[in-house]
């Protein structure tokens, strides 16, 4: 993953190079094995709820925790003596509780030897597709930095790659208008197929999480058009590192700040307010930049390691 076929350490990885097909298509796969998984979910909550029909509604969205559960518990529920610390480790113990009294009154029938060989294959299937969808995002977040580094210096890797794989590829990125942006992720199925209406990925982003809930929009609106700017840096190559990215989180952060800078009474007199005072300003400035100057030093040093 860190080097190329000659030997040499990866600066980057451009739109020719083999190895970015291969993301592409790693995000691609991601979901073509999630709809493979919902659709085992859905096989294996239709036949194991002749057994135990309370547990779909007691794990509604969670295919592998259901699975994982399924397994245990198998056909024999009226003794869950021994499984009991094995449950607690998966669910927390209210629902673990519920779902121990619920096994004891519930009016489920056994599984036939056939059903139950096709509940356990499917309980297997669920968590294979799973842990091959993980191994993917995990290729996908090792490379993002390379594909898109001002993106990541801005948004961080793991955001950055959930972002990539809901577009496919950092074209798709670049094509969509700050809305469709804000909105990406918030449209979702959950494991039954009932969609969801939830916040999109970038509201997962810390420059948004650390403001209060009232003005997270503004946030956002004030990220959005900065990501979508720097994904089409990144995309034409306009950039060869990530400085654009860690300029302009930057930039950002001390606007933020500004939202939040506490009023100053100005004079009781004509009771009026003021944000920070220019000296205040000004300090909070040039200490900015000497940040800047610094991380500066930092990377000149850590490039010439490498």
């Amino acid at each position: 993953y860190q080097q190329d076929d000659d030997g040499a350490t990866k600066n980057s990885i451009v739109k020719e190079d083999p190895e970015h097909k291969v993301v592409t298509d790693c995000a691609t796969a991601v979901w073509k094995l999630e709809a493979e998984k919902t659709r085992a979910h859905r096989f294996l909550v239709d036949n194991y709820n002749i057994r135990l029909p309370e547990l779909a509604l007691l794990v509604p969205s969670d295919a592998v925790i259901y699975a994982k559960l399924v397994k245990l518990i198998n056909n024999n529920v009226d003794d869950l003596s021994e499984i009991i610390e094995s449950i607690d480790e998966l669910i927390p113990s209210q629902i673990s509780s519920i779902i121990i009294a619920v096994c004891s009154t519930t009016q489920g029938v056994p599984l036939s030897p056939d059903r139950l060989d096709a509940v356990g294959e499917a309980c297997e299937l669920i968590m294979l597709l799973e842990k091959l969808k993980q191994v993917c995002l995990e290729y996908i977040q090792l490379r993002m930095p390379l594909i898109a580094p001002n993106v990541c210096a801005f948004l961080g890797a793991a955001l950055t790659s959930q972002i990539f794989t809901m577009c496919e590829s950092l074209e798709k990125l670049t094509q969509m208008d700050q809305t469709e942006l804000i909105e990406l992720g918030a449209q979702r199925r959950d494991q039954s197929g009932i969609k969801v209406h939830t916040s999109g990925f970038l509201s997962n982003c810390d420059l948004v999480l650390i403001h209060p809930p009232e003005i997270r929009a503004k946030a956002l609106r004030l990220i959005a058009p900065q990501v979508l700017s720097l994904a089409r840096i990144d995309d034409n190559r306009r950039a060869a590192d990530d400085s654009a990215g860690v300029k302009a989180r930057e930039e950002v952060r001390m606007k933020m700040i500004r939202w939040t800078d506490p009023l100053l009474q100005r004079g009781a007199a004509n009771n009026t307010y003021e944000r920070l005072s220019k000296a205040a300003r000004d300090k909070r400035t040039q200490q900015a930049k000497e940040q800047k100057e610094h991380n500066e030093i930092m990377r000149n040093f850590q490039k010439r390691d490498r």
